[in-house]
C-alpha cells in the first residue's frame, strides 16, 4: 500500500490511526465510519429533559426512557445517511441538529466534530454501488471476527502456508457474499 495505490482509507476514528494516516498516507481520503460515528452517540447522551412516563423516581420508568430516547436518536442519526446526495446529507444533518441540540447538546457537539469524514465516500471515485462497503468497517470488522472464530476451532496452525490458506478461503467466502449481496459480478 502507498498514497499511489490507496485511494480511501476508512476507519473507526481511532487517534493513534489519524496521526499514523496523516503521516504516512498524506493526502490519501480518510472516510470515518459511519456506524462508529453513530454508534458513539450513546456514550455522550446526557439525557437532559427526558420525559418520564409515571414517577420520576421510579428507576425502571427513567431507564425505560433512556432506553427510548437512545433508540430515537440513533435511529434518527442513520436516517442522515439514507442518500448518497451530500447536499441531502447535510440537510438532514442539520434537521438532526435542530431536533436532539437543546435536549443532547454534548451528543450533538461530538456527532458534529469530524462530521465532514462520514462523507469522504462522496467525494471518491467508486461506483456508487460500493458505498454501502466503503463508508463502513463493519464488514472488515466481521471478516477479523470470523477469522479469530476459524483460529479458535483450529487451535493452531501447522504452517505459515495454512495459515495463508485460510485466510484466502476466507477472503474468498467473504468477497463471493458481498458480491452477491450487492449483485455484482465478479
Amino acid at each position: 500500500m502507498t498514497e499511489e495505490t490507496t485511494k480511501l482509507v476508512v476507519s473507526d476514528g481511532a487517534q493513534g490511526l489519524e496521526n499514523a494516516l496523516d503521516y504516512h498516507f498524506y493526502g490519501v481520503p480518510h472516510q470515518r465510519c459511519v456506524f462508529h460515528k453513530i454508534k458513539n452517540l450513546a456514550d455522550h447522551l446526557v439525557y437532559n429533559h427526558l420525559a418520564v412516563d409515571g414517577d420520576k423516581r421510579d428507576d425502571k420508568a427513567k431507564r425505560k426512557a433512556q432506553r427510548a430516547r437512545k433508540k430515537a436518536i440513533l435511529a434518527d442519526a442513520g436516517a442522515i445517511y439514507a442518500s448518497d446526495v451530500e447536499s441531502e446529507i447535510r440537510a438532514r444533518a442539520e434537521v438532526f441538529r435542530e431536533t436532539w441540540q437543546e435536549r443532547e447538546p454534548k451528543a450533538m457537539t461530538n456527532f458534529f466534530t469530524d462530521f465532514d469524514k462520514t462523507l469522504t465516500y462522496l467525494r471518491v471515485d467508486f461506483p456508487v454501488s460500493l458505498a454501502v462497503l466503503i463508508r463502513t468497517t463493519n464488514r472488515l470488522e466481521r471478516f477479523h471476527k470470523e477469522m479469530r472464530r476459524k483460529q479458535r476451532d483450529i487451535g493452531m496452525f501447522q504452517s505459515e502456508e495454512g495459515c495463508e490458506a485460510i485466510w484466502y478461503l476466507l477472503a474468498t467466502r467473504e468477497t463471493a457474499k458481498q458480491q452477491a449481496a450487492l449483485n455484482l459480478r465478479p
